[in-house]
């Protein structure tokens, strides 16, 4: 979704370019921030806890974009999202880190990252193809689908430990 994020400002919400690429700079911006701060509190809370509050973040952050007119409303929802996103990978690493044997660690870690690259990839296919079929907000509508299953899966765990 943050590939998509300035021309999804352009088309769907009607902002100028500069705009929405200002709109894309703050995401990274947020998350220069957001990753080290969710390090800290994965540290103190536990990890499976502030990955399901990075993903509520981004669930939430996402869904107001998606509804959000004005600028001011878009600007926060932008930070809001980016929090949920750049808070996640961090702890979502650590917690598979430490379920990983130490001797077969780096192994497993490349092979899961190699998954989540190809999973990753998909979400641009995915937002492209939908946005040329139909829009952008349906796109992001159905990505919204995939964090909430995310969240339930975390979740599980969470609760299974």
């Amino acid at each position: 979704m943050i590939n998509f994020l300035p021309t999804y400002l352009q088309v769907e919400k009607g902002l100028s370019v500069p705009i929405a690429s200002a709109g894309f700079g703050l995401v990274f911006l947020v998350g220069a921030v957001t990753g080290p701060m969710a390090g800290v509190l994965g540290d103190r809370f536990g990890k499976l806890p502030t990955s399901i509050g990075a993903l509520m973040l981004g669930i939430l952050g996402l869904f107001s974009l998606i509804s959000g007119t004005s600028l001011p409303v878009l600007a926060v929802t932008i930070v809001t999202m980016a929090v949920g996103f750049w808070a996640f990978f961090p702890v979502a690493q650590a917690y598979l880190m430490d379920s990983f044997a130490d001797g077969t660690m780096g192994g497993d870690l490349g092979a899961v990252k190699g998954m989540w690259g190809l999973v990753g990839s998909l979400g641009p296919s995915y937002v492209g193809l939908i946005a040329d079929w139909r829009s952008y907000t349906l796109a992001y509508v159905g990505l919204g689908g995939c964090l909430l299953a995310s969240l339930v899966l975390v979740t599980a765990v969470w609760r299974a430990e």
